[in-house]
């Protein structure tokens, strides 16, 4: 008797501690995406492309991240300009053309793809790594945001018009390129990959973590701080957990939906590009009940290295306290004659290709680098001199 109470008490409890978890739920937003240039017919017709029963069953099939623009045709017209460099030692204007690949990425152009989200989804953002150029996002046919960088990743809350009832979202996009808005060959369209991530009311904010290593040394001693940002906070016992380096502590999240504290580690090996460690940061928020008891309510893992920085008149630039000189390139964020449609593991066998002649520097031309990028970079050894921008107006 007392064996089969035991396992009913476990059979009880078992689903109780799977609704526990997180319901943070990330999915790439990859395939099954339809494409169409911006027509006259369009237009003229007034149609709403972005509404949910638009038919767009005629448009291309295309995977994202996608390049509109690198299959052409190859044209002077697409990038003729009558200027004058003077770095070239130019005295007068004249025609120039193939400054951007003589492709043509001036347009406009329409994406939609279909996406569920759980029943149990309370909150649903939508991460851009870059477009190019201008979008604006529909989400069942609703504008839901627009964004006016094509080199920034950007979030769209799709939470107040998505269906959670089982029936299947519509999102739209519309990308346009503008005359004279590159001067090197950018791509077009939906370059840069498309998340959906559905979690809870209150959540970590999608860029809401933070490290900051504040000290270390040879012995592998560490200081470091660590901030958290959340979304959604209305003021309940709410706790934030970090699991770092084989270490957990916490700290109660503020009036402001923000904890921050600094904690110290020993054992620790530095980042560096000789030997670029990577250790898992855990954080998870707790929801504290009046009985004591927790829930988590959300959780997010990122990779973080451990390295200090110090530039001064005497000894320029210092990695974890050696002086060093940048063996750095500068790299544009197309991938040859691929594209400009980011692709991971073209972007590794760039960099396996980089660090194989020495490279461990690399200056973004003239863009801000995606999170692909950064990750990739972080693994396997590059230091990074993000350039946000180039000659924009």
């Amino acid at each position: 008797m007392k064996r089969r109470s035991l396992l009913l008490m476990m059979a009880v409890v078992l689903p109780l501690s799977i609704m526990a978890q997180s319901v943070r739920k990330e999915v790439q937003l990859a395939e099954g995406w339809r494409f169409s240039p911006e027509s006259d017919t369009m237009k003229q017709a007034g149609v709403t492309v972005a509404a949910e029963n638009y038919d767009d069953a005629l448009w291309e099939v295309v995977a994202v991240p996608h390049d509109w623009a690198i299959k052409g045709p190859f044209d002077e017209k697409h990038d003729s300009q009558v200027v004058m460099v003077v770095e070239d030692g130019d005295k007068v204007k004249k025609l120039r053309t193939g400054r951007t690949g003589a492709l043509p990425f001036i347009g406009e152009g329409w994406y939609r793809v279909k996406f569920s989200v759980p029943e149990a989804c309370e909150r649903a953002i939508l991460t851009f790594g870059g477009v190019f150029g201008e979008p604006v996002v529909y989400v069942n046919g609703h504008k839901a945001g627009e964004w006016k960088h094509p080199y920034n990743s950007f979030n769209v809350d799709a939470t107040p018009y998505i269906y959670r009832d089982g029936r299947v979202n519509t999102l739209a996009v519309y990308a346009v390129m503008r005359p004279f808005c590159s001067r090197w060959y950018p791509g077009g369209g939906i370059y840069r990959p498309v998340y959906l991530t559905t979690t809870s009311v209150t959540a970590i904010d999608c860029w809401g973590l933070n490290m900051n290593t504040l000290s270390l040394n040879d012995k592998g001693e560490v200081t470091a701080s660590f901030e958290v940002q959340t979304t959604g906070y209305a003021g309940k016992n709410l706790v934030a957990r970090w699991s770092v380096a084989g270490k957990e502590f916490e700290q109660a999240i503020d009036d402001n939906g923000k904890a921050f504290t600094a904690h110290s580690f020993v054992g620790i090996t530095p980042w560096s590009p000789e030997m670029p460690k990577l250790y898992d940061m855990k954080v998870e928020l707790l929801s504290v009940a009046a009985d004591g008891s927790r829930r988590v309510v959300d959780s997010k893992t990122e990779r973080i290295g451990f390295r200090t920085i110090r530039f001064t008149p005497e000894k320029g630039f210092e990695l974890n306290g050696v002086v060093r000189k940048f063996k750095g390139v500068c790299m544009h964020h197309d991938l040859g004659m691929l594209g400009a449609a980011e692709n991971k593991a073209a972007i590794r066998r760039q960099l396996e290709l980089l660090k194989s002649m020495g490279c461990d520097g690399i200056r973004t031309s003239h863009n801000m680098p995606s999170k692909w990028q950064m990750d990739l970079c972080d693994e396997l050894g590059f230091m990074v001199m993000a350039e946000s921008f180039v000659e924009w107006r």
